[in-house]
């Protein structure tokens, strides 16, 4: 069968050739394809009427991306005119004709060309601005495509190109309901004018810890003026809480190119991962080790705030609720792809993010002065999930991250500037992989209760399981088992034994603790209390108090609900 790469450098050299060609007027015969050289990556097709239209992305792109399989290879079409009217019910109200109308022109393109394809999904969002979408899969039936078969594909996109043309042309760029609206969208098209940069007109929700001096300095710090976003409204943002640390130059300054391109080296040189180990407790509440921090990005065109990556994602503010919650996990994400100078802007560029439901994208600020000296926070988010993807990759399926599969190792950092310290990435930590290879072996039943009492014998009927089932608990009193705990762990059960073998102990243990809710397991771990007391020493008891201790301390962080279950067991235990 054909990889996507494959396939992709196919469907590129016909993009420029074949489909160009068959453009018809009022298209001129010229595409834009943007891949950024990456043919794993999803192509951004433009078509247009004249060459200004070639650099808007937001006037009508078509997404293509091919999924091959043994069997056939599927190529997804996406078509997402966007535009900001003000009101997005309304826009969408006042040109339902237009929309259905083309929703029909591309169900009957698919069948006068015959076409393996379903009827093609319709998708209207009208918060904050309006997003139109037609998606489609087109399904080729051979897993190595044929020139018949790929140019059977481009008459067909040559026609959709037309449609969608049109479709762009019978919706207005800029319907605006106010008088300031109006002049926003005037200056944003006025393409003649030098100084036709300005910022977006954004709903800003601040945080009551958030002062307006240093919301101020937060946003003069790390957003630019720009074409792409002059004017453009539908936009919400939240100052949150850590925006005190962000704005503080003291603690948090603006990295330089120089700087940027140095950490993109280590992390994909190396295999080194950066953790943060100096930010305040306000970030640590939602994860343990941050890896890094975009300080101020517009996430899919209509959310602006901070992000940051951990081992298992990407994590945004939510306007609504003013905390952090997970924008994208890593397993859903397929390729990433960074443009900078989006549509000739030099003051942004945008992160493309092709997940397993759809795309995501993020844009970033040129927070230089000097716009040929533009370094990406950006870059380094991708240069982590491509020095982490083998361990992804790994690790589906699994309970948890196997680390190190992928070679990668960490570094913990005191300060931002000791990330531009060469020394520093030399003394990374780099996990063995098989300590983190474990097969579940509890397989979810019917009964619960059942599993539950299958589960609890397996535990206490053998003192070394116990004692990991105690550990994990402890560990993952916080809902996640941090790296160093397991490791840590891991040591501590060997010198239970004589020749050192846990394996199976630990094994037992944790799938039994990952399959019960948090009223059964604090059963289970009173019983092996018990136990451990009936049965143990005052001295074997003593060296369990120890351990428990060092596992709790081997991230660096004590939360509550690990205080909380230490005391517990501390004081159950004779």
């Amino acid at each position: 069968m054909k990889t996507r790469e494959n396939i992709h450098q196919k469907l590129n050299n016909l993009f420029f050739s074949e489909l160009a060609n068959s453009l018809l007027a009022p298209l001129i015969k010229k595409i834009s394809c943007i891949n950024k050289g990456n043919f794993n990556n999803r192509f951004d097709l433009r078509v247009a009427s004249d060459e200004s239209q070639l650099v808007n992305w937001w006037r009508h792109p078509i997404y293509v991306i091919a999924k091959p399989s043994a069997e056939n290879v599927v190529i997804n079409i996406t078509i997402q005119p966007q535009r900001w009217p003000g009101d997005g019910e309304k826009y969408a109200n006042d040109h339902k004709d237009s929309i259905d109308k083309t929703n029909q022109e591309i169900n009957d393109l698919i069948e006068s060309h015959s076409i393996n394809a379903p009827l093609v999904k319709k998708d209207i969002k009208t918060e904050g601005k309006f997003v139109l979408s037609y998606s489609l899969s087109v399904k080729i039936d051979n897993a190595n495509p044929t020139d018949a078969d790929y140019s059977k594909f481009i008459n067909f996109l040559a026609s959709l190109c037309q449609i969608t043309a049109s479709l762009s042309d019978a919706l207005p760029i800029g319907e605006a309901t106010s008088t300031d609206e109006s002049t926003a969208e005037d200056k944003k098209n006025d393409a003649d004018e030098d100084d036709d940069i300005g910022f977006a007109l954004m709903n800003i929700v601040k945080s009551d810890s958030v002062s307006g001096d240093v919301q101020k300095k937060y946003f003069m710090k790390w957003q630019k003026a720009t074409e792409t976003y002059n004017g453009r409204m539908g936009i919400s943002c939240l100052v949150p809480e850590e925006a005190n640390f962000l704005a503080d130059d003291t603690v948090f300054p603006v990295l330089t190119r120089e700087e940027l391109l140095f950490i993109e080296k280590q992390i994909t040189k190396n295999k080194v991962i950066p953790v943060l180990g100096f930010l305040p407790e306000s970030f640590l509440d939602y994860s343990k080790h941050i890896w890094f921090i975009i300080p101020f990005c517009i996430w899919n065109d209509d959310t602006a705030t901070v992000i940051f990556v951990d081992k298992n994602g990407i994590y945004t503010v939510d306007p609504t609720a003013e905390q952090f919650i997970m924008l994208i996990n890593w397993e859903s994400i397929e390729s990433m792809e960074l443009e900078t100078a989006i549509d000739g802007d030099a003051n942004v560029s945008r992160l493309y993010i092709t997940a397993e439901k759809g795309e995501l994208s993020i844009d970033e600020f040129n927070t230089s002065n000097n716009e040929s000296e533009f370094g990406s926070y950006l870059s380094i988010l991708m240069a982590i999930f491509n020095v982490r993807q083998p361990t992804i990759i790994e690790s589906k399926g699994k309970e948890f991250w196997v680390e190190g599969a992928g070679g990668e190792g960490f570094v913990s950092f005191n300060s931002l500037k000791e990330l531009s310290s060469n020394d520093k990435w030399l003394n990374a930590s780099r996990p063995d992989p098989a300590e983190f290879r474990i097969e579940e072996t509890f397989d979810n039943s019917d009964d619960e209760d059942q599993t539950f009492l299958d589960g609890k014998e397996a535990v206490l009927s053998d003192t070394l399981t116990s004692i990991a089932f105690l550990y994990i608990a402890t560990a993952g009193a916080d809902n996640d088992l941090h790296d160093e705990e397991f490791i840590t762990i891991n040591k501590a059960l060997a010198e239970w034994t004589e020749d050192g073998d846990i394996e199976d102990a630990a094994k037992t243990a944790f799938t039994y603790w990952k399959s019960l809710p948090s009223d059964k397991e604090i059963i289970v771990v009173t019983e092996i209390i018990n136990q451990i007391n009936n049965n143990l020493s005052a001295e074997h008891i003593t060296s369990i108090k120890e351990d428990i201790v060092k596992i709790v301390d081997a991230d660096g962080e004590l939360l509550e609900d690990e205080k909380n279950i230490v005391a517990f067991i501390f004081a159950s235990l004779k």
